[in-house]
């Protein structure tokens, strides 16, 4: 959304990376061959950890060991936690990098819902000047499926004429909206979704300071997606209980317990519940998703606790168009809440009665 916060779970602050060891060695392997690609696209499922990846070849490839095939060769991305290199990628203080991202609107003091072209100029001003160092510079798209045609076009210009030792990484969660002649000039790195096992490990090693049982970490690995950055915003917020809690309210349809809906609702409006708001509607219309795909005739591998009754119930009180037509309309109105900043309390009203009129029908 819009207005997403950085908060723990921010790809720089997360590492070391599980599961993307094979993504690791193609990253190291093409830097120490001497013959790097002037450009990456990166791409998979968010919150996977694309951008911590390219935040850790960043680090090596302005650290300048292997590159010119001198020096130790790295054989991964990790780095020491106080490495000077690393450190300065980590807060974007590096002189030789450059991050362009959705930035504030300064007019609406919103967050902008796409990269301007004045953002995608910061990379154009890196590359016009010389390295400080002497070495490369690296500039971080993320992410590349959130440039609009303008600020792509510019860096496609980057992209088509690269000076020396100058590298662009384009993060991307839906590379299909990438444009598709800066696509076509990078070289396509893909990551998939981790293991529940996996994801619970970046949960363990996140969270070594919390309660989290075993089980809950499983449970929550399986709600996630394959998605540790996922799976850390929802124990951020005890997303297990609140993915109960939807469903409770859910399991009577298409009749539903008012004063508790109300409560719920209560509770996504309070002030500082914003996040828990977010991951609420991330909730729902996950929810929504595996519910079509099982109509499909593709079910999720591993339903998350509790969900398959209640999908099992509802699925054949609508055909399978009107399912996908119920999820565009709470889509729809998600995004137009977000959009026109309205009182949360009401849009999480309307959703549910959105589901019980539809279902009732």
């Amino acid at each position: 959304m819009a207005d997403d916060p950085v908060g723990p779970t921010a790809p720089r602050t997360i590492g070391p990376l599980i599961g993307h060891a094979a993504a690791e060695k193609t990253l190291v392997d093409a830097w120490t061959s001497g013959q790097m690609p002037n450009a990456w696209l990166i791409s998979g499922p968010k919150g996977i950890g694309k951008a911590s990846l390219a935040y850790m070849f960043a680090s090596l490839i302005l650290k300048g060991e292997g590159g010119d095939l001198f020096g130790d060769v790295p054989v991964g991305l990790e780095m020491a936690p106080d490495d000077p290199v690393s450190a300065m990628v980590i807060n974007s203080t590096h002189p030789d990098l450059v991050v362009v991202q959705r930035t504030v609107n300064e007019k609406t003091k919103r967050m902008r819902e796409e990269i301007v072209i004045d953002d995608a100029r910061k990379a154009s001003g890196l590359f016009a000047r010389t390295s400080s160092a002497g070495g490369w510079r690296v500039v971080i798209v993320d992410a590349a499926d959130e440039l609009n045609k303008n600020s792509a076009n510019a860096l496609l210009k980057l992209v088509e004429e690269p000076p020396e030792k100058a590298v662009v990484l384009l993060v991307a969660h839906r590379p299909g909206r990438v444009l598709l002649t800066l696509r076509s000039r990078c070289r396509h790195l893909r990551l998939g979704a981790l293991t529940s096992d996996q994801v619970a490990a970046v949960l363990a090693a996140h969270h070594a300071d919390t309660d989290t049982t075993a089980a809950s970490s499983a449970a929550l690995a399986t709600l996630a997606e394959g998605s540790p950055g996922r799976a850390l915003r929802l124990a951020s917020v005890d997303g297990l209980a609140l993915h109960g809690a939807m469903l409770e309210i859910l399991a009577d349809l298409p009749d539903m317990d008012i004063p508790a809906q109300h409560k719920f609702a209560d509770r996504m409006a309070r002030g500082g519940n914003t996040e828990t708001y977010r991951v609420f509607s991330e909730l729902l219309l996950g929810w929504m998703t595996r519910l079509i795909q099982t109509g499909a005739g593709h079910p999720p591998a591993m339903a998350p606790p509790g969900e398959a009754d209640l999908s099992a119930r509802l699925l054949p009180r609508r055909s399978l168009d009107q399912w996908v037509g119920l999820w565009e309309n709470v889509t729809e109105d998600l995004a137009k809440g977000q959009g026109l900043n309205l009182d949360r309390k009401q849009v999480v009203l309307n959703l549910f009665s959105t589901l019980q009129e539809a279902i009732a029908q």
